[in-house]
């Protein structure tokens, strides 16, 4: 009987998870049409086009948006698409000084880095260190769709849909901004960007998850 049980929870479980639950929504825009006064361009010159977000210019180019509040655990989805130069990269739990020094971190997508890698990076006062590193070769002129997941303890970076790094290690935020950024020349394009928490499992879930375990110890 107690494994007939354990079976149907299972299954009611397997059921109740494939549908995602839909966390607080903390931002959303195309990036199609701007200016848009909550984003300050910090560096180098940022074009608003009917296909998005654009980075122009010699050198680095670094544009921010400041979420003002306080997010442990959440999600950032957005398109992208490197033209040409070293790389883009997205900052994410940052903070800049008075002297406009960054502390905080970046996901960088470079296909110039020793035959293309996918990289995680801290920055202490302007300066950056590489946190995780994942080799692979990475294109030039295709939108790809990127999700990352944000936490105090872990980061992930889905590429269309696929897990390309994972890093698991303290991640304390140095403040409330997330950013986009390109270099060397760089010219990228970002558009569709959506910021929400991540859901925490619902109650009912975890009660099922209890049960489980209970009829375990019934056996």
């Amino acid at each position: 009987m107690a494994r007939i049980l354990i079976a149907i929870i299972v299954c009611v479980v397997i059921v109740l998870t494939a549908v995602p639950a839909a966390g607080e929504a903390i931002y959303a825009d195309d990036l199609r049409s701007g200016p848009l006064p909550e984003w300050v361009t910090n560096r180098g010159t940022w074009t608003w086009e009917p296909h998005g977000l654009s980075s122009a210019g010699y050198g680095e180019n670094r544009i921010f948006l400041d979420l003002s509040r306080d997010i442990p655990e959440y999600e950032i989805s957005l398109a992208a698409s490197l033209h040409e130069g070293k790389g883009w990269g997205l900052f994410f739990g940052a903070d800049l000084d008075d002297h406009d020094r960054l502390d905080g971190y970046s996901f960088q997508y470079e296909p110039q880095s020793r035959g293309g890698a996918y990289l995680l990076q801290d920055w202490m006062a302007n300066h950056k260190s590489t946190v995780e590193r994942v080799d692979s070769a990475l294109d030039l002129d295709v939108f790809h769709n990127f999700t990352f997941h944000v936490t105090p303890g872990a980061f992930r970076a889905y590429q269309d849909g696929d897990l390309v790094l994972s890093y698991e290690g303290e991640l304390p935020a140095a403040g409330s901004l997330v950013g986009l950024r390109t270099w060397s020349n760089g010219e990228a394009t970002f558009r569709d960007l959506n910021i929400q928490t991540i859901p925490e499992p619902p109650a009912f879930l975890l009660l099922l998850a209890g049960a489980v375990v209970g009829l375990k110890r019934l056996r």
